[in-house]
C-alpha cells in the first residue's frame, strides 16, 4: 500500500472514530466513556485490525471537541483494557486479542482407559434466525431476534454431545449467509474474532446434572427424563459485553471432561 493510500485510509478512520464520537455526544456519561466507547465501536465495524497504528494524541484532539488531556486518558484506558498497545518510538496499535481471553477454557473428553484426548467430530449443523426467549435473550438483551446455531458431536465414534448458541441478530445476521459447515471446520470464537472483531475475553460458565429438555433427549435418542451434565457458557468482549450464550448437553457416560485453558 501506497503512502498516501495509507493516509487516507487512516483519515477515513480518524473520520469514522469522530462520527461516532458525535453520534454519543448528546447521551449519558462523560466525555471520555464517550470516546471510548466510539473508539471500539469504529474496532467492531470493522475498520482496524490487528497492528494497525492509531492516529497520534494530537491528530485525535484536533479532530475533535475534546482536549487533549481527554484524549490521553481515554488512550491510557483502551491500553489499561488491552485494547491497544503503547510503545515509544512506534506509536500505539490495535492489540492482537486472540489469546488474550480472560478465563477461557474448552472441555476435552477422555478415553477413559488411555486417558488420552478423545476425537470429537461434528455431525450436524443448522443455523437460523429466531426470535424465542430464554437465558440468551435475559444476557443478549432483547432486540431483533436471535441467531441460533445447533450443532451435534461425536464423541470417539460413541458419546453424543449437543450444543446450541446464540448471538444478537442486528449484528451477526451475515452468519446466516456462511456455509454451516464452516463451524465444523473453526470454532465459532475464531470466526468471531477474525471475522467480526469481536474477541472472547470473558467467560463465565454455569454446569450443573439435570433432566435433559425432551428435545434434546430425543435428539441424543434417549429416553424423556434422562439426567444429564448441562454446561451454559455465558461469552463477553470488549468492556465486558454480552458477545453469545451457548448451552451443551452431555448424556450420562463413564467418560472423563477434561478442563483446561487454551495455552494447556
Amino acid at each position: 500500500m501506497s503512502a498516501e493510500s495509507t493516509n487516507q485510509s487512516r483519515d477515513i478512520r480518524l473520520e469514522v472514530i469522530v462520527q461516532e464520537y458525535l453520534a454519543l455526544a448528546k447521551g449519558a456519561g462523560s466525555k471520555a466513556e464517550k470516546l471510548t466507547n466510539a473508539f471500539i465501536k469504529s474496532i467492531e465495524a470493522g475498520y482496524w485490525r490487528p497492528g494497525d497504528r492509531i492516529p497520534t494524541e494530537v491528530s485525535l484532539a484536533e479532530a475533535l471537541p475534546l482536549s487533549l488531556g481527554t484524549v490521553q486518558t481515554v488512550l491510557r484506558r483502551l491500553t489499561d483494557e488491552g485494547i491497544i498497545e503503547r510503545r515509544r518510538g512506534t506509536g500505539s496499535r490495535i492489540a492482537d486479542l486472540s489469546d488474550k481471553g480472560r478465563d477461557v477454557w474448552f472441555l476435552r473428553f477422555l478415553d477413559r482407559d488411555t486417558g488420552q484426548q478423545a476425537a470429537v467430530e461434528v455431525i450436524s449443523f443448522d443455523i437460523a434466525e429466531t426470535e424465542e426467549q430464554g437465558a440468551w435473550s435475559r444476557f443478549l438483551g432483547q432486540g431483533s431476534g436471535y441467531i441460533r446455531l445447533d450443532r451435534s458431536f461425536l464423541v470417539a465414534g460413541k458419546l453424543g454431545v449437543i450444543g446450541r448458541l446464540y448471538l444478537a441478530a442486528r449484528r451477526f445476521r451475515p452468519l446466516l449467509d456462511y456455509d454451516p459447515t464452516t463451524f465444523g471446520k473453526l470454532h465459532v470464537r475464531h470466526v468471531l474474532q477474525h471475522r467480526f472483531n469481536a474477541p472472547t475475553l470473558g467467560v463465565t460458565h454455569n454446569i450443573r446434572v439435570a433432566q435433559l429438555d425432551e428435545d434434546i433427549a430425543a435428539g441424543l435418542g434417549l429416553d424423556a427424563g434422562t439426567f444429564g451434565l448441562e454446561m451454559e457458557v455465558f461469552c463477553r468482549t470488549f468492556r465486558d459485553e454480552p458477545l453469545f450464550y451457548q448451552k451443551f448437553a452431555i448424556p450420562p457416560s463413564r467418560r472423563w471432561i477434561n478442563i483446561r485453558t487454551p495455552e494447556s
